[in-house]
């Protein structure tokens, strides 16, 4: 089974028995790493729960990054771009799919 399917197997265990996880993805997380195993004490449970979200750690990462302030190993580099790349060519052909195209007066033009 591939990480995806791990994870939306474990996500829909939590989303199952948790309302608060439905609503906050840093209770999903904590309740997802106990279900895998991990074990909170009181002390780090209030910790984590005040601590910044993954999202806005990875949003001033890459904030930073973009300024040219500890940027990422090359192979990291090199598939971020193939990866942008691959969405900017996916959504250019997602657009031509979608385009309809119309004469002066609104009739349909095949391209």
């Amino acid at each position: 089974m591939n990480k995806f399917k791990e994870a939306k197997v474990l996500v829909e265990e939590v989303l199952k028995t948790s309302f608060p996880a439905r609503n906050d993805d840093k209770e999903l997380l904590i309740q997802a790493l106990a279900l895998a195993g991990f074990s909170w004490s009181p002390e780090n449970l209030a910790i984590f729960r005040g601590f910044y979200s993954v999202e806005t750690l990875r949003r001033v990462r890459q904030k930073l990054q973009e300024e040219g302030f500890y940027t990422a190993g090359v192979d990291t580099q090199r598939k971020r771009k193939r990866r942008a790349k691959q969405v900017r060519q996916e959504m250019k052909d997602k657009w031509w799919e979608n385009c309809v195209v119309t004469d002066q007066e609104g009739k349909r033009i095949q391209i």
